[in-house]
């Protein structure tokens, strides 16, 4: 199906002037894959990061705290906490006592 041309007096571009914006074209392209990778790459390393320190804090035996990245967020939205009257406070004097029996025996001689 043909159609008319809606401007039939407007120049059209040559092959020498397409041939001209095509490094342009290019480089554009070009930057705008380097800007994807770029980007990915640092998600990559910064999930990398948190699963490293992840990792090296269950090694050593060390949890995070469970609302390390929840309250932070919780924060930054407004929610927050009463805080709550503290309990009773209990005094209570205490002694050490040695783990095994024997060495009670062994002081008291």
């Amino acid at each position: 199906m043909n159609t008319p041309d809606p401007h039939p007096d407007a120049p059209r571009a040559s092959l020498a002037d397409r041939l001209r914006a095509l490094p342009g074209a290019l480089l554009r392209l070009g930057l705008g894959v380097l800007g994807i990778f770029l980007m990915l790459g640092a998600l990559l390393v910064g999930a990398m990061l948190a699963l490293g320190l992840l990792g090296w804090a269950l090694l050593r035996g060390r949890r995070l705290p469970p609302g390390t990245f929840s309250a932070a967020f919780q924060r930054q939205r407004g929610f927050r906490r009463e805080a709550k009257a503290p309990g009773a406070v209990i005094d209570v004097e205490a002694r050490v006592v040695a783990d095994e029996p024997h060495q009670r025996e062994t002081e008291q001689r």
